[in-house]
């Protein structure tokens, strides 16, 4: 009964100490507030003519949202990146994010808007496939913008000031073609293909240059050829006004405080789940031990009763 007793006050220990233990042991970096590490809003390119020695080459951008697989993409080269890429997805499809380009020397490609699929990003990473030996990975730190700057050899990246962000905002078409030339949104280049293959680069300029010839009014051909110049700008700086006047910098920042309480919430649930857990295995190990006593009672009685008997035949 003394062995049973002091079961059932450890029981009730553990209860106590799982409700009071909250922020302690598995849980404590979960009560810490927390915070995102990427800030990445905006990625423009500059492909030189003899990029990758002048043949195409893949570029991904890798966003992790799990602090522990850093060091796993770290010690990857683009090379092991992209021969792992596939599993890699399989395996992480909810801790990473990834957007990918198949970019052919001196292409012209449209800025990439960042959209992070999940809040608080903690680490971000380009791979860029090149045939020459290196590691061909560069890490963002906490830069709002990153021009990616393929060379020859390898690739580098030139972190973009706050003009150059707005800039390229407000010139980036509403519907963009991630990952294409923007000579492909002409309307006469419905069919990007002369602008993706390295075979076809020269049709892209026949592309470039050619102006709607389908229901074209006047009115367009003068906005086209400059003409009524002066409506026309009067016009954009109207648009780009009202663009400016939406503030990118407090809608990020709002974003930002979404995500930051989208985290917390999780946050709890698991924490409050990873409490139930703890608190069922301690009551399954504490009536292991009541069940080991009681066996150990048990054989104690009969040993007693054996010799009890053996007492009565002598």
């Amino acid at each position: 009964m003394v062995i049973m007793h002091n079961k059932i006050k450890k029981l009730i220990a553990l209860f106590s100490l799982a409700l009071l233990g909250a922020c302690g042991s598995t849980v404590i970096d979960n009560c810490s507030k927390p915070t995102a590490e990427v800030f990445l809003e905006l990625v423009s390119f500059n492909v030189q003519d003899k990029a990758n020695n002048d043949t195409a080459v893949a570029l991904d951008l890798v966003i992790l949202y799990d602090k522990t697989l850093i060091k796993t993409f770290l010690a990857l080269s683009a090379s092991d990146y992209f021969k792992k890429k596939k599993q890699l997805i399989l395996d992480y499809p909810i801790q990473m994010q990834v957007k990918s380009w198949e970019i052919v020397p001196a292409q012209k490609i449209t800025p990439y808007s960042v959209k992070f699929s999940h809040p608080l990003p903690q680490a971000a990473f380009f791979y860029a496939n090149y045939s020459t030996a290196g590691d061909h990975r560069q890490r963002i730190g906490d830069q709002k913008g990153i021009q990616v700057v393929l060379g020859k050899t390898d690739m580098s990246l030139r972190e973009l000031s706050n003009t150059e962000i707005q800039a390229l905002l407000l010139a980036s078409p509403k519907t963009t073609h991630s990952g294409l030339s923007s000579i492909s949104e002409t309307k006469n280049c419905s069919n990007c293909c002369c602008c993706c293959n390295a075979s076809a680069r020269t049709q892209s300029s026949s592309c470039h240059n050619s102006l709607p010839t389908s229901t074209t009014s006047p009115s367009s051909i003068r906005a086209f050829t400059g003409n009524d110049t002066s409506s026309h700008k009067a016009q954009n700086f109207s648009s780009q006004s009202k663009s400016a006047s939406s503030s990118p910098t407090s809608k990020a920042k709002q974003q930002a405080a979404n995500r930051a309480q989208d985290a917390q919430d999780v946050l709890k649930d698991m924490a409050r789940a990873q409490q139930t857990a703890n608190r069922a295995q301690d009551a399954q190990d504490v009536l292991k031990d009541m069940e080991k006593a009681q066996q150990t009672a048990n054989r104690a009685q009969d040993a007693q009763d054996v010799l009890k008997d053996l007492a009565s035949a002598q």
